[in-house]
């Protein structure tokens, strides 16, 4: 699991295998990065304790190698998961 996102960061995640992104509170209103998929590892983005991500289509992870995904915070600690997602 992995912790790595400050605002306006871009951050490549090369892994070979499956990883976990874990947003957790206190990153403020207006977050945002972008979590790039660069090994053939697929990320899983995940709320921590009293976070909330939503994605409109219900998809936690990236879709394959080479997808990129933002992570919004839109207040209170809720998150929109968008982009090149998959299940």
């Amino acid at each position: 699991s992995s912790d790595v996102c400050s605002s306006d960061l871009v951050v490549t995640l090369n892994n070979a295998g499956a990883i976990t992104v874990t947003i957790n509170t206190g990153l403020g209103d207006g977050f945002n990065c972008l979590l790039v998929q660069k090994g053939a590892g697929q990320v899983t983005i995940s709320a921590g304790a009293s976070v909330t991500v939503v994605n409109r289509s219900s998809e936690t992870k990236t879709a394959k190698q080479y997808a990129v995904v933002s992570v919004i915070n839109i207040g209170s600690e809720n998150y929109i998961l968008s982009g090149d997602t998959g299940s």
